[in-house]
């Protein structure tokens, strides 16, 4: 009776059992299962390096109206860029950005940009230490979109008591 359990237990696992012998098992994995894990553990790669590459709430969205200008991003004391893409309807808009500069709140004029636009985050050759990004100028109700790349500028030394 043993025998015929294990010989029906090896054949629904797909192990080939050799009644009278030593026991021999040995794993059998098809083509087609080869092929689903490889799609599996590609599958698994993909999204967890989509994961880190972009979260959604990494990216900010500001609607702009005609007439109006807004916030899009502040910083103090970083450095990188601010990626931005400006759309109405899916179709590329245009925007005029700047920077107000802190803190002696000089305007830096950075133009009119459309589609997608990366913009420097201001530094200490511009006097700044920090700034807030505007934009404004559109021609309809625009979607703005953005993220930034950003690191610490300046490290400022520790002061212990």
């Amino acid at each position: 009776m043993t025998g015929h359990l294990s010989a029906i237990l090896a054949s629904i696992a797909k192990i080939q059992y050799r009644p009278r012998t030593l026991h021999v098992v040995r794993w059998y994995v098809s083509g087609t299962t080869r092929m689903r894990l490889a799609w599996l553990v590609l599958a698994i790669l993909m999204a967890n390096s989509l994961a880190h590459a972009a979260r959604a709430e990494d990216y900010k969205t500001i609607w702009v109206d005609p007439g109006q200008s807004v916030d899009v991003y502040w910083d103090i004391n970083l450095s990188g860029k601010v990626f931005l893409a400006a759309d109405i309807n899916g179709h590329a808009a245009c925007l005029d950005y700047w920077w107000i500069v802190w803190p002696f709140t000089q305007i830096k004029q950075l133009g009119r940009h459309c589609g997608r636009a990366t913009i420097d985050l201001p530094t200490l050759s511009d006097w700044a230490v920090g700034g807030k990004l505007r934009a404004g100028g559109a021609e309809a109700r625009t979607r703005l979109r953005g993220t930034a790349s950003e690191a610490v500028a300046h490290r400022f030394p520790e002061i212990s008591f």
